[in-house]
Parts: C-alpha cells; structure tokens; sequence
C-alpha cells in the first residue's frame, strides 16, 4: 500500500541503509541437559541492554574474535561483582587492540579485575556441567564450571530491510556499515562519507 511503500523510502531522493548487524550461529554445541540445568547462553548485546540478563554464579566471555566486545563486556561484568572468565583461541587475550595501542593496558586491567583468562583455547560445548574449552594445539580439554557464557564471536549483516528496498530503488540505495558485514565504526563513518560525497 501507499504507506508501504513510503516506509520503505520508494518516495526519497536517497536511501541509506546501516541497519547494523545481528547476532551470528554459535560455533559451539549447547546441551541443554535432560534436567533443563543449562548454562544460560546471551549476547555481549544482551548483558549491555539488561544486566539483570546475567544469573548469579561465573560467566565466561567467549571471545573467538579479539577485538573491543569481548573486553568490554568482560571488564563490565568484572566490575559489578561476578567471577569473570575469558577464553580465546590466540595466544593473547584482545588480540586485534593492538591496532588501537590498548592490547597491553586490556591485559592489565583484566588481570586486575581478577579475570581468569584461557588462551589458545576453543569453546566446544556449553552444557549442564558447565562450559568445555579446548586447547587449540594439543586438544586437551578443560571443563570450567560457569552459570553463563557470553558469546563475542562473530556476528552476521541484518540485510533482511535491504533486500526489501534495494530491488524497488536500485541505484537510488546504499548500503553501508554492519549491514554490509559488522566491522567497526570507522568502515560505517567511511562509507557513510562516500555516499555524502557521491551524492553532492
């Protein structure tokens, strides 16, 4: 309908589309367990927006990626009061800061806030039992009892908006930012700019 068709910008000179991003398939198997026990699976998202999300008891932050989400979250999780593990499969935790200059004053703080830290270490399996981590180069594996995990891994575009509009407007559409693929800020800010440009 005409409302429709507004709300999806058909009448705008120019769209732009930076509907960011969402959450990404685990890379690890969760058992829910036969007693419905399981350890509680949320998003770096969802402990932000709602901290009360968290349950008692430790969290591990699963960080496959290094960069700045693993970190914060686990920092935040630190700093109100829970054990706070965080595991990844590099041989230093927040690997990708080294960009930015904050890989070494990370490492400080979180040691500082008594956050264990699991290096060269894959997340298998969440279950009842807790959350099964192994080591990356002789497989052997390590159970850490948590009540949650926190899964920073990657995550995926939210494109479901841009496969609607971009076949009504073709060119007079772009895409940029996470709903192309979630990066940082600065590829949005840039491509944001590139369009401003193009566009006069």
């Amino acid at each position: 309908d005409a409302a429709g068709s507004a709300s999806l910008g058909v009448d705008a000179a120019h769209v732009v589309l930076a509907t960011g991003g969402r959450p990404g398939e685990p890379t690890f198997a969760i058992d829910a367990g036969a007693d419905g026990g399981a350890v509680v699976v949320l998003t770096p998202t969802q402990v932000l927006s709602d901290p009360s999300s968290v349950p008692e008891g430790p969290v591990l932050v699963w960080d496959p990626i290094g960069g700045p989400i693993g970190i914060g979250v686990a920092e935040q999780l630190a700093a109100t009061g829970h054990e706070v593990h965080i595991a990844t499969p590099d041989q230093i935790v927040g690997n990708e800061l080294a960009r930015a200059g904050d890989l070494g004053p990370a490492n400080a703080r979180l040691a500082q806030a008594g956050v264990v830290m699991h290096k060269r270490a894959v997340l298998r399996r969440v279950g009842p039992g807790g959350a099964a981590l192994e080591d990356r180069f002789n497989a052997e594996v390590t159970q850490v009892d948590v009540a949650c995990v926190v899964d920073a891994g990657h995550r995926l575009p939210d494109d479901e908006l841009w496969a609607q509009v971009h076949p009504t407007l073709g060119s007079r559409a772009s895409q940029i930012g996470d709903s192309v693929a979630p990066r940082t800020v600065a590829e949005a800010v840039l491509e944001g700019r590139r369009v401003a440009l193009e566009l006069g």
